[in-house]
């Protein structure tokens, strides 16, 4: 287990190193569980974030510092550092140096990492993007300023004359200063989310919104492809496509088909739609199965016809459009973070 482990580890700093995504076949389980607020679960979300990653930084190299390796647990710690010279999480580039540092914890499983954990020095990480202000020099100081600038006797009695305030320990003051950087890192990430950035452009939501039918690609038990005609919505809360079943075919219509169970079983999925512009969307993404609440979801968008109460929901990870802006021809593929 131990070389096992090794061997996805060195195989997770080469992917970095090369940027080549693609790795992530041999490090990672097919069913990867990421307990990470920035990355879904499942190798193909992994990949994709990956490939966001390396877009954003483009001359990223890494380091592992540490490895630890106890029974079927690998934990490793890491340093990134690159440019910020592409868009990362809706941070537009900076061509800031940036330096991230991470200390991970994956689960072995069949000769494959398939759960992970991770603790990032993403407040930094933002500052560094100028995303968000430097702390620096904004916590509470002694009289006369920083205890640091006053004289060798001064700060030997500044604790006796109240500094830290309160009573406060300084170790007291670094955890009210990690609440502060928290809380910052929470408001921004709300901020950017409720700035209504979307993943699409304003002319794929106009193509999605003219469009009656498109196709979903789910993949089936059998790890064969299904293909079905489906109803497409474009839903503005989620930002993400959802799709409906008209319930006079019946109120289990959506449930009793292949593609529902599919998406259950393995929610990496694929929506086109197209015309003959031609003009062609094609998004793919993470499945989310809802078992009720179709009819309210069905009139929030305005369907034409009443949604049976199971649905489905697919956020994007990767979007590619031909034709939509530019020439008919003018293609663009991008991935969502």
């Amino acid at each position: 287990m131990d070389a096992r482990g090794q061997q996805l580890a060195e195989t997770f700093v080469k992917m970095l190193n090369t940027h080549d995504p693609d790795l992530v076949d041999q490090f990672v389980a097919e069913d990867y569980v990421n307990h990470n607020a920035f990355v879904d679960d499942g190798r193909e979300a992994n990949r994709q974030f990956w490939h966001a990653f390396f877009a954003a930084l483009p001359d990223l190299s890494a380091s592992m510092e540490d490895l630890v390796i106890s029974g079927d647990r690998v934990v490793g710690r890491f340093v990134y550092r690159g440019t910020h010279k592409g868009a990362f999480m809706g941070i537009p580039a900076s061509g800031s140096a940036v330096e991230m540092r991470s200390i991970d914890i994956w689960r072995i499983e069949d000769g494959m990492f398939v759960e992970h954990w991770d603790e990032l020095n993403t407040l930094e990480v933002f500052q560094q993007m100028g995303a968000l202000p430097s702390l620096g020099g904004g916590g509470v100081s002694p009289p006369g300023g920083p205890a640091g600038s006053l004289p060798a006797h001064q700060r030997a009695g500044s604790r006796a004359a109240g500094y830290p305030p309160n009573g406060r320990s300084a170790r007291g003051l670094r955890n009210d200063v990690r609440a502060v950087a928290f809380i910052l890192q929470a408001r921004f990430l709300l901020a950017a989310y409720s700035a209504g950035m979307s993943a699409f452009t304003d002319a794929e939501i106009e193509f999605v919104n003219s469009q009656r039918l498109g196709r979903l690609a789910t993949v089936g038990a059998d790890a064969m492809p299904h293909v079905m005609p489906v109803a497409v919505f474009y839903d503005p809360d989620a930002d993400a496509l959802v799709i409906g079943a008209n319930a006079e075919f019946g109120e289990a219509v959506m449930t009793s088909s292949k593609k529902f169970r599919d998406a259950q079983r393995r929610p990496q999925a694929a929506v086109v739609l197209d015309d003959p512009g031609p003009r062609i969307l094609e998004v793919r993404g993470q499945a989310e199965t809802h078992l009720d609440g179709g009819e309210e979801a069905g009139r929030r968008l305005g369907a034409p016809f009443r949604f049976a109460p199971a649905w489905i929901r697919i956020r994007p990870r990767r979007i590619v459009a031909v034709g939509i802006t530019g020439g008919p021809f003018e293609s663009s593929a991008r991935n969502v973070p």
